[in-house]
């Protein structure tokens, strides 16, 4: 098919997808071009064992908008069969949670170490 995915506003302004692009569709390669090469990877797989098992996936990724700014999507996709089968997600951006648990982390840690 044409890989073309329907997103929300809200999803085009967390990709910070242009205003003057606003009535083209996005595809799924304009979100993989946002993504290093590892979380590419781990979307085309997650993609590709969907389609292959039926199973749902979710992941977290690490995104690079184009100013530069760094976020962390949670992407949950499943296929929906109807007429002709689909894949269908919903897209997050959980960078805040992702901050606050890493910066948890390592008061965490000091905790456990002092316990033991």
């Amino acid at each position: 098919g044409s890989r073309s995915l329907e997103c929300s506003d809200v999803v085009r302004h967390v990709l910070e997808w242009p205003p003057t692009q606003q009535d083209r569709p996005l595809r799924l390669k304009d979100l993989q071009n946002r993504l290093g090469k590892p979380a590419r990877q781990a979307l085309h797989a997650a993609v590709r064992q969907t389609w292959r098992s039926g199973a749902p996936f979710r992941l977290q990724l690490q995104l690079l908008l184009p100013s530069g700014q760094l976020r962390w999507l949670e992407l949950h996709g499943m296929l929906v069969h109807s007429a002709r089968p689909c894949l269908r997600g919903t897209l997050q951006d959980v960078s805040i949670r992702h901050l606050a648990q890493q910066a948890a982390a390592p008061h965490f840690r000091g905790e456990r170490h002092a316990a033991a």
